[in-house]
C-alpha cells in the first residue's frame, strides 16, 4: 500500500485524505487477513434468529466507521471481496480444503459472506459438513459483544481492566474467595510494584514459580521456574538459579519491557490426567454467560492440552483441542475432523475431570461476582488434587470450537436465543 505517497504534501487536505486512506485500507485489506468481513454484506441463512444475530453484528461493525467513510469502504468491499476470496483460497493446502475444490470454496465463501480461512475453522468444508447455519462467524460475534456490552456499561472499564490484567485478576479473585494461585508480587510498566495479595495466605513461595506478562495472551511470554530441593534457589530450563529476590529483578524488567508482569505459584494439574512431561499445566475453557434475567449458563466447554514440549497449553501454539462432557466431566475426542490432538492427549480420552462438578459451581459463583454488562466469558481452569483453581477470565472470542468440537449444533441453538434475548432486551 502506496501510504507514504501521500505523506510528501502537508496541507489539511493532504492530512485528511491520507487518514481517510489509511482507514480504508485497514478496513478493507488487513481485516481480511484469515479473519472476515470487517463490513458485513447480505449473506445466506435460512435461520430467522441467525439473520437477526448477523444484522446486529453488521450495524455493530458498520458503526465503529466514520458515516462519511461507510459508503466508500462498502462500495470498495463489494468491489474487492472476491479478489481477496480467491487469494485466501490459493492460500489454503489441499488438506485445510477436505479434497473441495477451489471454485468450490470460493464460491462458498462469496455467498456464505465466510472468508476461506473461517471455513476452516469453522469445520465448514469437513464431511459432514456444518451448514452456515450451524455457525458463529468469529468477527461477527466479536463486534456483536463490544456493542452489548458498551450498551451495559456506558463508559464503565473497570472491569474490562480486570479481565485484560492478569495480575487485577488475581486481586479480584482474592477479594472474592475464589481459588486461584497464589500471587508472590507484580509491577505494572514503569517497574512500580502494585499491592501483592496471597490469595492462600502463604508469607513466600515454597515451590515453581510462573513468571508471566500481565496482559500478554496464548502463552507469551511465560517462563517457569523450577524450586530446587533443599535450597531457596529457582531454575529455569536447567540454567542457572536465581534466588527469589533475583526473580523480582527479573520480573520487575519483564515487566518494564511487557508493559506489567507477575510472579505467581503454578498450579499443578491433578495426576488423574495423562501428561506429556510433569510441568504441563492443560487448562479448560468454560463459556459461561448471564442471561438478561440474570440466570448463569455454561453455553460450552474444551481443553486446551500443550505441545509435547510445552508448559503452557494453547491451541495455536501446536496444542491439541478436546471435548469435555458437561454432564459428567469426561474427555472426548473432537468430532469434526478439522481439529487436531495428538497422541499425548489422545491418551486422556475417557478419563474424568477431577472435581468436575465443584468446578462448575465455582464459576457461576465467579460469573456472580461479575458486572452484568459482561455477558459472556471464557473462564480458565486448571484441576489440581485439590480442586479447580480460576486462571483468567477472557472477553475473547471465537467461542466457536465450544459448541464445534461437539459436532452437535445443540449448544449453537441455546447460544443463538441467547443473543437474541440481550438483542432484544438492549434494542438492538
Amino acid at each position: 500500500m502506496q501510504i507514504s505517497s501521500l505523506e510528501e504534501g502537508s496541507g489539511p487536505i493532504v492530512a485528511k485524505l491520507k487518514a481517510v486512506y489509511s482507514r480504508l485500507v485497514w478496513a478493507i485489506v488487513l481485516k481480511n487477513r484469515g479473519f472476515g468481513l470487517p463490513f458485513q454484506l447480505i449473506s445466506r441463512t435460512s435461520n430467522p434468529r441467525s439473520r437477526k444475530r448477523r444484522a446486529a453484528s453488521r450495524k455493530a461493525v458498520r458503526m465503529r466507521a466514520h458515516p462519511l467513510v461507510r459508503p466508500l469502504a462498502l462500495l470498495a468491499m463489494m468491489v474487492t471481496w472476491p479478489l481477496l476470496v480467491w487469494r485466501g483460497v490459493r492460500g489454503l493446502s489441499d488438506e485445510e480444503r477436505a479434497g473441495r475444490s477451489r471454485l468450490y470454496v470460493a464460491w462458498l465463501s462469496l455467498t456464505a459472506n465466510f472468508s476461506p480461512s473461517n471455513l476452516v475453522d469453522c469445520g465448514c468444508l469437513h464431511r459432514p459438513v456444518h451448514s452456515i447455519d450451524d455457525v458463529i462467524e468469529p468477527l461477527e460475534t466479536i463486534q456483536l459483544m463490544v456493542r452489548l456490552r458498551s450498551a451495559m456499561a456506558g463508559g464503565e472499564t473497570k472491569w474490562m481492566e480486570v479481565i485484560n490484567n492478569k495480575a487485577k485478576f488475581a486481586h479480584f479473585c482474592a477479594e472474592n474467595d475464589l481459588p486461584h494461585p497464589a500471587l508472590y508480587g507484580s509491577w505494572d510498566g514503569t517497574g512500580e510494584r502494585l499491592r501483592a495479595v496471597q490469595a492462600f495466605g502463604r508469607p513466600a513461595p515454597n515451590g515453581d514459580i510462573v513468571l508471566k506478562p500481565a496482559c500478554s495472551a496464548r502463552g507469551r511470554g511465560i517462563e517457569l521456574w523450577s524450586k530446587q530441593q533443599g535450597a531457596e534457589l529457582w531454575s529455569k530450563d536447567e540454567g542457572e538459579a536465581l534466588t527469589f529476590e533475583q526473580l523480582e529483578d527479573r520480573c520487575r524488567n519483564a515487566a518494564l519491557r511487557d508493559g506489567g508482569a507477575m510472579l505467581q505459584e503454578r498450579a499443578i494439574c491433578s495426576p488423574n490426567l495423562h501428561l506429556a512431561n510433569p510441568t504441563q499445566s492443560p487448562t479448560v475453557r468454560v463459556w459461561m454467560g448471564t442471561w438478561p434475567t440474570g440466570e448463569h449458563e455454561a453455553f460450552g466447554q474444551y481443553m486446551n492440552y500443550p505441545a509435547h514440549d510445552g508448559f503452557v497449553s494453547h491451541y495455536v501454539n501446536g496444542g491439541s483441542l478436546l471435548g469435555v462432557e458437561e454432564s459428567t466431566g469426561v474427555l472426548f475426542a473432537p468430532k469434526p475432523a478439522g481439529y487436531r490432538y495428538d497422541s499425548e492427549a489422545a491418551q486422556n480420552i475417557g478419563r474424568q475431570l477431577p472435581h468436575w462438578e465443584e468446578g462448575l459451581v465455582m464459576l457461576e459463583r465467579a460469573q456472580s461476582r461479575v458486572p452484568a454488562y459482561s455477558i459472556i466469558l471464557g473462564w480458565d481452569i486448571v484441576f489440581t488434587v485439590t480442586g479447580p483453581v480460576l486462571l483468567e477470565a477472557n472477553f475473547a472470542f471465537p467461542i466457536t470450537p465450544a459448541y464445534m468440537i461437539n459436532g452437535t449444533s445443540a449448544d449453537l441453538t441455546r447460544l443463538e436465543d441467547f443473543y437474541a434475548a440481550w438483542i432484544e432486551r438492549l434494542s438492538l
